[in-house]
């Protein structure tokens, strides 16, 4: 059985797979973690804005008890991570990416429940880009994201992030 941190993180990123195929969007996962990103969402096709075949990053973090100060969840990144998602897309990333934080429940018999006749996963992801802060310091080791709890990630929200024009994550 998976200890529950990599149970937490699969999970994490499991929802986010869901939900880009609830939005009718494709994904695909980086074989390996180089880049700072864990799982980018594509959107088939030319979308209505004219954008062709739109995509978007994502850092996924999953926490069972998120800190949560003034209507945010903050949380903590190493300095590598959270450069990796501070840049200018279209200039220093040919995507826009975004800090995802799944907060999932204590107990990984919680995560997915059967009903009667459905399934209900147990859940909420919240999202924020950093593309417009500032780097980390040389010095720092680590710097807190605040991911406001007014950025609920949906299959619609999904959708929306991932035909967003460039442009317009500047």
């Amino acid at each position: 059985m998976l200890n529950d941190n990599v149970a937490q993180g699969s999970y994490g990123e499991a929802l986010i797979q869901v939900m880009a195929c609830a939005a009718g969007l494709t994904w695909s996962k980086k074989h390996l973690d180089v880049d700072g990103t864990d799982l980018s969402v594509h959107y088939p096709g030319r979308a209505p804005n004219g954008r062709r075949h739109a995509q978007i990053d994502m850092q996924i973090k999953s926490d069972s008890a998120p800190s949560i100060v003034d209507e945010s969840i903050s949380y903590s990144l190493p300095a590598r991570n959270y450069d990796d998602l501070v840049g200018e897309p279209g200039i220093e990333f040919p995507v826009p990416r975004i800090l995802v934080v799944v907060k999932t429940p204590k107990n990984i018999e919680e995560y997915m429940v059967l009903r009667q006749e459905n399934y209900e996963l147990n859940h909420l992801a919240y999202w924020v880009s950093l593309m417009n802060e500032e780097p980390v310091a040389d010095s720092a080791k680590y710097r807190t994201a605040h991911v406001p709890l007014s950025n609920p990630l949906s299959a619609e929200t999904l959708q929306n992030l991932v035909t967003r024009k460039v442009e317009e994550w500047r």
